[in-house]
């Protein structure tokens, strides 16, 4: 069995400077035993994972640190966003409404998504809310649901339910008028969980991976100030939105109560869930979103900016690279 095939192990950088000569050292070695070729593609996998050495080194470090810590989030959204398309779709809210709406609401307003559904109804001035909530909890039981204890507040009540694939929060109000209002979304799957995390474990290796490469790349660079520079602003940069939906995450998998809609994090945008925000005190808004996402975008458009103006000097070798 030949060696080159097993050169793709090592990086670019390490087979065009030492390819031709690593083979000759090997092939004049003889016939490769299969200790050999794991040794071969195991020194490979290493060298992709080793960081530039000389003075350059601890900002190396820095952003490869950085790097992981976004990789990770990158991940944990991308394997996320998978576990999503694992989610039941949740019934039409019509026939709850019919049976689990209180008889006697003067209004009634509905809306719903793909992950939520909202029931709101109006009701007799001066009915009790307990009373109201506590009726509900017990048709909701009598069709199968499992049910929480109600809660009694000042003026409110409210209990949690769930059943098969939907969880509901039931909330009866008398602010302004007596307000019964049910919100539901879809039970997290279990595959959620795990993807999420072998998004997040690969997002960190591939973090790795890409900083050390691109480490090398801006250290054979003609204009190495200025790729550093840009490369970790771009990667302090993309610290906040990535924190901000990692911590979304981990509240979304760890809550002990249940979050609703406002809790389930969007994959596709590195912000903190409402859910999360009104816990942090932040408005939660759509300019808290938008703030998120320019920092996203200014943070990969810096990445991008940076790598492409670390190309290498002309004849300029790779000064850290073990000779074969």
């Amino acid at each position: 069995m030949s060696y080159r095939p097993l050169l793709i192990a090592y990086p670019a950088r390490f087979r065009r400077h030492h390819g031709t000569e690593l083979l000759t050292t090997l092939s004049d070695m003889g016939t490769p035993s299969r200790t050999d070729l794991w040794h071969v593609v195991l020194d490979g996998v290493r060298e992709r994972f080793r960081l530039p050495a000389g003075r350059p080194r601890p900002l190396a470090v820095l952003a490869t640190v950085l790097a992981v810590l976004v990789g990770g989030a990158l991940g944990a959204a991308a394997g996320s966003a998978a576990g999503s398309l694992t989610y039941a779709d949740l019934p039409s809210p019509e026939p709850f409404a019919a049976m689990a709406m209180e008889p006697g609401g003067t209004s009634s307003v509905r809306s719903s998504g793909d992950d939520y559904w909202s029931l709101m109804d109006g009701l007799p001035a001066g009915t009790d809310v307990t009373a109201v909530a506590q009726h509900t909890r017990q048709r909701l039981s009598a069709a199968g649901w499992a049910v929480g204890p109600v809660t009694r507040g000042q003026s409110d009540a409210h209990f949690n339910a769930s059943h098969s694939t939907v969880e509901v929060d039931v909330y009866v109000s008398s602010f302004d008028q007596v307000m019964l209002q049910i919100s539901g979304w879809p039970t997290r799957p279990a595959a959620y969980l795990w993807l999420s995390l072998a998004g997040a474990l690969l997002g960190l290796v591939a973090g790795w991976l890409l900083a050390a490469a691109a480490a090398h790349r801006i250290a054979a660079a003609r204009r190495r100030g200025l790729s550093t520079g840009l490369a970790l602003a771009g990667l302090l940069a993309l610290i906040p939105p990535a924190t901000m939906f990692t911590m979304s995450l981990v509240y979304y998998l760890t809550s002990t109560e249940p979050v609703g809609s406002e809790g389930i994090p969007e994959p596709g945008v590195l912000a903190p869930t409402l859910g999360l925000a009104r816990r942090l005190g932040l408005t939660g808004d759509l300019a808290v979103d938008q703030w998120y996402q320019l920092l996203t975008f200014l943070g990969l458009a810096a990445l991008v900016v940076a790598m492409v103006l670390s190309r290498p000097g002309p004849a300029t070798p790779a000064p850290d690279i073990r000779p074969a």
